[in-house]
């Protein structure tokens, strides 16, 4: 909620007739890892465990296996999914801003066009 208070009127001109996923760009800008973090807090929160640089070392030099890189690894790539999806919604609410049925929506991508 805090990064869509942010818009100014010349940023939302630029997200409306920027590209396909121009607002989830703009968001994923705003937002970094917290979207993740919302979603996933269980990943989250079982990750913070590897922050621990004890527990991490202990392990590396128990396993040889970096816990600290998979961390980073898996919240990136979840991370990744979830925008990826988000944009694909977006692409297609601007391809036909009609099938949401959202009079909002489809005036103003309707008009953008």
């Amino acid at each position: 909620a805090d990064a869509i208070r942010s818009v100014n009127i010349e940023t939302a001109a630029a997200i409306v007739r920027g590209g396909p996923d121009a607002a989830t760009q703009f968001l994923r800008g705003k937002m970094g890892l917290a979207l993740v973090d919302a979603m996933l807090p269980g990943i989250s929160d079982g990750l913070r465990l590897f922050d621990d640089q004890i527990i991490s070392q202990a392990v590396k030099s128990v396993s040889g296996f970096d816990m600290a890189s998979l961390a980073s690894d898996i919240t990136s790539k979840a991370d990744n999914a979830i925008w990826s999806a988000i944009g694909a919604e977006e692409a297609s609410i601007r391809a036909n801003p009609q099938k949401t049925n959202d009079p909002l929506l489809i005036g103003v991508f309707g008009l953008a066009k």
